[in-house]
């Protein structure tokens, strides 16, 4: 008798130890299925976000539409007697293109050299400058200067001298002093740039617009521009680079008025040729 009811609480033990096992299965997978589910509801969460971030993105058309409608397309802007405007994307004979970056050293280093004698040609109907900015080393100072330049040169054009004359000089000294503070800090450059602005005369509402996001796209059309176009003698696609008639010039000379003359004497052997 005694040996049947061991034998019975045996069984109800391997029975009860069976269901608590097969309950623990359940829960397992229950626990299983359910951080499945949050798992792939949260990856589905990060999808959206992600597809919506791609969607609202704005794209280099969307940016540009910070832009004054004659320099969407990263026209550049041209000096001459008559005045400052937005020029073509397509080189044009007669005009000496001048390839630069606000950040690259050797381009403020050249324009502060020529600069002013470059303007005062241009006054005089001498020469029409064609000024295109383009990314080569493209430090933050670039996109702040660039997207002054172009909301100046098409609402303010004539104080348009003396702001790319004042932008050049900062970036230049900045250079020699070896402090790359602002030149290197968007945030830094763009106050920088807006306080020259102002210092210059130009209007608070002209200011206002200036645009660096606005201004990478314009970036983006000009060196694009610039990639497409030929010059005689160009080796490599370097700043800065003056092109005249689709031939590159090589500015050469001890002082400013050296180079600048270098630079005439070139213009005129490729007009003559």
């Amino acid at each position: 008798m005694a040996k049947k009811k061991t034998q019975a609480q045996s069984t109800d033990v391997r029975k009860k130890a069976q269901e608590m096992r097969e309950a623990q299965r359940k829960s397992e997978i229950r626990t299983r299925n359910i951080i499945i589910g949050v798992v792939s509801l949260l990856v589905v969460a990060i999808v959206v976000a992600i597809v919506m971030i791609i969607v609202n993105r704005p794209g280099a058309g969307d940016n540009a539409e910070g832009l004054p409608e004659q320099f969407r397309n990263g026209e550049p802007i041209v000096v001459s007697a008559e005045g400052v405007r937005a020029g073509t994307t397509e080189q044009v004979d007669g005009q000496l293109e001048f390839y630069f970056d606000y950040t690259c050293g050797g381009c403020v280093a050249l324009d502060s050299a020529v600069g002013p004698d470059l303007f005062a040609a241009t006054s005089a109907g001498d020469l029409t400058l064609s000024l295109r900015t383009v990314m080569t080393h493209n430090a933050p100072f670039n996109l702040a200067a660039t997207a002054a330049a172009v909301q100046v040169a098409a609402n303010d054009p004539t104080n348009f001298e003396a702001l790319h004359q004042a932008l050049v000089d900062f970036s230049y000294k900045s250079m020699v002093d070896q402090d790359t503070t602002v030149l290197n800090n968007l945030e830094n450059s763009k106050t920088k740039v807006a306080e020259i602005a102002a210092q210059v005369g130009v209007p608070q509402a002209v200011i206002d617009s200036f645009d660096t996001d606005a201004a990478q796209a314009y970036l983006d059309a000009s060196s694009t521009a610039w990639r497409a176009s030929t010059a005689e003698g160009r080796t490599s696609l370097t700043s800065p680079e003056m092109v005249y008639n689709k031939v590159r010039l090589t500015p050469a000379g001890e002082t400013g008025a050296d180079i600048y003359q270098s630079i005439l004497s070139q213009i005129k052997e490729i007009s003559e040729s």
